[in-house]
């Protein structure tokens, strides 16, 4: 990107200040759940599989339309 209005780079490094704050809260609570002073990289890694896993859905499965719509 070799051009862009100032307010862009503000915004987007606002959005991910926001994320990566987001995520290591959450992976201070999986730390302090697991009775570690610390957060590691498994509880950031936990954090972060568990945003994934809440905010995205896959399809179902090729089999499991195939059988819905007699295929």
């Amino acid at each position: 990107m070799s051009t862009n209005e100032p307010r862009v780079v503000n915004q987007f490094l606002e959005l991910w200040y926001r994320y990566v704050a987001d995520e290591l809260t959450d992976a201070h609570v999986y730390s302090e759940h697991a009775g570690k002073s610390t957060i590691d990289s498994d509880d950031v890694k936990l954090a972060i599989q568990s945003k994934v896993n809440s905010s995205f859905s896959y399809p179902p499965p090729r089999e499991h339309l195939s059988l819905r719509t007699g295929c």
